[in-house]
């Protein structure tokens, strides 16, 4: 026996179709309650927008590869678990990309001269210094190399990235973390 479909199966329709004006109403509709939730969880507007965004696509991915697919419950409850898993994905990462920074601060603070270095002196050891990571990351795989370059010294984030390197933003986030752990590594 085959589910009646839920009347907001439409908006699975207009996904799946690429349907402009269907998903402008998936938009509208669904939109603030995500941002809510974001909010309320520690972030931003903008966050919400990329996580509301991946979490269309992830649908998208999810139905396409079950063509049977019927909605049978309403849209906003099937979204939810979609970008409530996706957010709290990114908070995991980015704790984990700040305890990783910190650490690599407090290397850094640790590995220093106890004595006041004259400017040049200070040229001299960041120069030393400069010169050290870049041996590191040559170290790194030439994925990782590319991200941390993207990421660190253009100031690109996930989803400017994934395009250039052809694979997908949550990829390059989750990359970067374990990028960062092997350089920690080889620095210690």
């Amino acid at each position: 026996m085959q589910s009646k479909s839920h009347s907001d199966h439409q908006f699975i329709q207009a996904l799946l179709e690429n349907n402009r004006e269907g998903i402008k109403a998936v938009y509208q509709y669904f939109m603030k309650e995500c941002i809510g939730f974001v909010q309320k969880n520690n972030g931003t507007v903008e966050d919400a927008l990329d996580i509301f965004q991946e979490s269309l696509k992830a649908i998208t991915l999810y139905i396409r590869k079950r063509p049977e697919f019927i909605l049978t419950v309403p849209f906003g409850g099937f979204l939810y678990p979609f970008y409530r898993s996706l957010w709290f994905k990114e908070l995991k990462r980015r704790q984990q990309e700040s305890v990783i920074k910190s650490e690599l601060k407090a290397y850094k603070d640790n590995n220093q001269d106890s004595f006041n270095p004259t400017i040049e002196e200070e040229i001299n050891q960041d120069q030393k210094r400069l010169n050290k990571l870049l041996q590191q990351l040559k170290g790194l795989s030439e994925i990782c190399q590319k991200i941390l370059q993207l990421t660190y010294w253009k100031n690109q984030k996930p989803r400017e990235i994934a395009p250039i390197l052809g694979i997908s933003a949550n990829y390059v986030a989750a990359h970067k973390v374990r990028c960062l752990k092997n350089l920690k590594k080889q620095m210690l």
